[in-house]
């Protein structure tokens, strides 16, 4: 673990844990895990600002119009440095790798002036957001990770009064995670790198891509909004 300041107002750090690996010899499969990672980074965290926040915890009430006030400013104050976040994550899987980069950013030049900022329309804090998740998994693990899931939806999806045991449930699941895994690629979700498959994500303030190619972002905040 390493801390220390980034300038004379803010902090930053890193936690990284390593762990060897560890072995599961009693469950239903041989579980191994092993090269396991974790490192977690924060940057320009403005240190009198963010202690202040910790100590108005529960205190605030609508009755307090100035420490919702005091809140917005010191808010604003936190944002206005540029504060970052990153997790990586790594791991192998019964031979199977993992790996996860996330990074989490801010634009202090998109941040609203501090004479108009208020947590009336939190949408207004997206632009000044700088965001990119890089994801690698062996298709062997992610076609685990999606089974429970699939397995959930065929039986969420059968009539009332449908008796299919265990086992064919299981091979019914066996049958279509490798068609929802293609179907993801076609679409352009993943991407194949041998064994592997990848997922790219980046998000600018204004645009979303997805392994190079654009989201609508409306179109997604809509979906999410009918949600």
């Amino acid at each position: 673990m390493c801390i220390g300041l980034d300038t004379p107002d803010t902090m930053g750090g890193t936690f990284a844990y390593d762990l060897d690996g560890f072995t599961v010899r009693n469950a239903p499969e041989p579980v191994n895990v092993s090269a396991a990672n974790l490192t977690v980074g924060i940057a320009r965290v403005h240190v009198d600002a963010v202690t202040e926040l910790q100590t108005m915890q529960g205190q605030l009430s609508a009755d307090d119009p100035a420490a919702n006030t005091r809140l917005v400013d010191l808010t604003h104050t936190v944002l206005s440095e540029s504060p970052s976040m990153s997790l990586a994550t790594r791991f192998v899987f019964n031979d199977q790798p993992f790996s996860a980069d996330l990074q989490i950013g801010t634009d202090p030049d998109q941040l609203p002036p501090r004479a108009s900022f208020s947590f009336d329309n939190p949408l207004l804090l997206v632009p000044m957001l700088k965001v990119t998740l890089n994801m690698s998994v062996h298709e062997q693990l992610a076609a685990a990770m999606m089974a429970p899931q699939l397995k959930a939806q065929l039986m969420a999806g059968m009539p009332e009064g449908t008796e299919v045991d265990d086992a064919q449930l299981d091979q019914m699941v066996q049958a279509q995670v490798p068609m929802m895994i293609g179907g993801l690629t076609a679409q352009g979700y993943l991407t194949k790198e041998g064994d592997q498959l990848e997922m790219n994500a980046s998000f600018d303030g204004q645009q979303l891509l997805l392994n190079g190619q654009p989201i609508p972002l409306a179109a997604l905040l809509g979906a999410t909004a009918g949600n």
